[in-house]
């Protein structure tokens, strides 16, 4: 995916960097907010908390277009994707549900 920054402008009043960015991404679907979060925090070096995907503009019939996007000086935003957990972690959360379940079910 290629980014090209359009637009970029540091708002101290309301402690923010807004920016307008294009992106080309290749062929393929547009990409969610959830994606772009991700991409632009890691592309950042900021915390996913402090990426705020405003708006996305496709261009009819190529597959690129306009992001618009703001960059908190603190966590304010609501990280809409998830870290997937390996296997093994999932199993050792559902086991130790179950016995607080099993605990609370005999003391009952």
């Amino acid at each position: 995916m290629e980014i090209e920054i359009i637009k970029d402008f540091d708002n101290r009043l309301m402690k923010r960097r807004e920016l307008i960015v294009k992106i080309d991404y290749g062929g393929g679907a547009t990409p969610s907010k959830a994606e772009l979060q991700a991409l632009f925090a890691k592309k950042f070096a900021v915390e996913p908390s402090r990426v705020e995907i405003e708006k996305i503009m496709s261009e009819k019939g190529y597959p690129a277009g306009k992001v618009w996007l703001k960059i908190w000086d603190e966590p304010k935003v609501d990280v809409l994707f998830k870290e997937e957990k390996p296997e093994g972690e999932e199993a050792k959360s559902e086991g130790d549900g179950n016995a607080e379940k099993a605990c609370e079910q005999e003391q009952a």
